[in-house]
């Protein structure tokens, strides 16, 4: 271009058309990052307004998991306070303890904690049935289950019907049964 417009006996038409054509491009350019820009500055303020929704459910979840967790442990820890002035209570401590936590989707997590209760109340040796029906247990529970039969030597039923087990996971936990000393 520069060779053409030098040979050319007045080149400073063609130099105008080009920088008017160079100019044009910069302003189509300009225009174009300002569009750009603005998208950006616009999906950056919906981000920072999900990272506060985020925030702000995940503080909620957090205080429900922990109302949750309370609740279900305060269930267990019923059968194990002592409450004779309740009317119409009955105390089932001489015949052993009797955890009925069936539907109270009890996880990994519960099972831990309930341990943990049993173990502070140190009822090892009173607690004689978990029911744990309908929890949506699953085959990652079988090793907290085995840890819990352990912990309760007198435990004379464990029921965990309607749950995900499988097969191997009821199998595990049927082996280990066989395996405890004293069970017939």
């Amino acid at each position: 271009f520069l060779y053409s417009a030098q040979q050319a006996r007045n080149p400073v038409p063609m130099l105008v058309e080009k920088i008017s054509h160079v100019l044009e491009m910069l302003h189509t350019s300009q225009t174009q990052a300002d569009l750009y820009l603005q998208d950006l500055q616009r999906s950056n303020s919906m981000l920072q307004a999900l990272r506060a929704k985020n925030t702000n459910l995940y503080e909620k979840v957090q205080m429900c998991e922990t109302w949750k967790m309370r609740a279900l442990l305060k269930i267990a820890s019923n059968e194990f306070e002592l409450r004779q002035t309740v009317k119409g209570h009955r105390s089932s401590a001489k015949d052993g303890n009797a955890l009925y936590l069936d539907g109270l989707n009890y996880t990994n997590k519960e099972i831990a904690e309930l341990k943990k209760l049993i173990t502070n109340y140190m009822k090892q040796d009173q607690v004689k049935e978990i029911r744990l029906q309908d929890n949506s247990l699953d085959k990652t529970a079988v090793p907290l289950i085995c840890e819990l039969l352990d912990l309760c030597p007198y435990l004379t039923r464990l029921d965990l019907k309607r749950n995900k087990l499988d097969e191997q996971a009821c199998a595990d936990i049927q082996s280990y049964i066989e395996r405890i000393p004293g069970v017939t």
